[in-house]
């Protein structure tokens, strides 16, 4: 991986595409658990397909279910295995980034 900051890892089945903060992404042949295990505690599981990094959430859009981090791209909020409501819970508790 470059030494970037990434923002998000989009997973397609047994592949996935990191997203970085200047808007390149790189592809790996490595699953999102394997990313989910080796990345610090500042990146979340927010759907089945994507983990993010919390220091570059903007705000929870509650009308799309949807996260939109601070280069202003959107990424879904599963609502399957409470990720909305603890997106929402999360966001409830804590000061508007």
């Amino acid at each position: 991986m470059k030494n970037k900051t990434i923002m998000f890892i989009k997973a397609e089945s047994n592949y996935s595409f990191v997203n970085y903060k200047d808007g390149e992404k790189d592809l790996f042949s490595k699953t999102l658990g394997f990313f989910e295990n080796k990345l610090g505690e500042e990146f979340i599981r927010v759907h089945r397909s994507y983990l993010v990094n919390s220091n570059h959430i903007k705000f929870f859009d509650k009308k799309t279910s949807s996260l939109v981090m601070t280069t202003e791209t959107k990424v879904p909020v599963s609502s399957r295995n409470g990720y909305t409501w603890w997106i929402n819970y999360l966001f409830s508790n804590k000061k508007q980034l």
